[in-house]
């Protein structure tokens, strides 16, 4: 075999390599958890409760996680990890001490385990045992922006907020623009939270966005985007609603 040749088939096992590994997924809400009578873990399938055989290989997979609590307070874990495609997997969260309730908070602490069975093959194989702190990876949702009053160079947008706890933070951009300008200081919380963007050009569409930190854990995503137009010089201000559009991602 010629030196060109050995470099063909070396390109084409690292591609074959490349699209066997996919980022698989599963999200649990506490809703479908169950506790096992050892009081030891929370599970989706209570034929996990025993964990892993002695015979049952472990692997390293290198989870992410995250927890996430949706507006209408619907509380979720998400785990990826890569592996080979075509699997279905099942989560279990373990502790060391007693369990009494598989609710999800984020003071809780466990050990995250999956079992990934292959349908190609039927080999069963569970993850070693990882860490779970949820105060480090919780995530709530951002607010809903509207327009409250606009200038010819100035917008005041609000929300409203629903607890005490953390802090905003907000950016803007004209309509054409593709740079976002973020406002260089985080908004402290109140029930009715105001805020009024400054310098802006007149008669110009600008778009609006805030993202929430609960003081704990990651961002929310940026906000849906608000859009809103200032006023031509010397015009006063009507009642008038941002328009929303979808929300982007972080």
């Amino acid at each position: 075999m010629d030196l060109s040749s050995l470099r063909l088939l070396l390109a084409l096992w690292a591609l074959m390599s490349r699209q066997a590994v996919v980022s698989l997924e599963i999200t649990v809400e506490e809703s479908e958890l169950k506790l096992c009578e050892s009081e030891r873990m929370c599970v989706t399938n209570l034929k996990d409760c025993n964990g892993p055989p002695a015979s049952s290989p472990q692997k390293s997979l290198n989870m992410s996680c995250l927890y996430q609590i949706s507006p209408d307070e619907t509380r979720s874990v998400t785990c990826s990890w890569s592996d080979e495609p075509g699997a279905e997997a099942s989560l279990q969260l373990s502790r060391s001490g007693k369990i009494y309730s598989c609710i999800f908070s984020p003071s809780s602490i466990f050990n995250v385990t999956t079992r990934i069975k292959s349908l190609r093959t039927g080999e069963v194989v569970w993850s070693q045992p990882q860490p779970l702190d949820l105060s480090k990876i919780a995530k709530y949702p951002p607010p809903a922006v509207t327009l409250i009053h606009q200038t010819d160079d100035s917008l005041v947008v609000s929300w409203k907020s629903d607890t005490d706890k953390g802090t905003y933070r907000l950016r803007y951009k004209s309509r054409d623009s593709s740079t976002w300008t973020e406002v260089s200081d985080q908004i402290p919380i109140k029930e009715v939270q105001n805020y009024t963007i400054k310098n802006l050009l007149p008669f110009m569409v600008y778009k609006v966005s805030v993202a929430y930190h609960r003081g704990y854990g990651l961002w929310s995503d940026w906000s849906s985007e608000a859009t809103g137009r200032t006023l031509d010089r010397g015009k006063t201000s009507p009642a008038h609603s941002f328009k929303r559009e979808p929300s982007p991602d972080l």
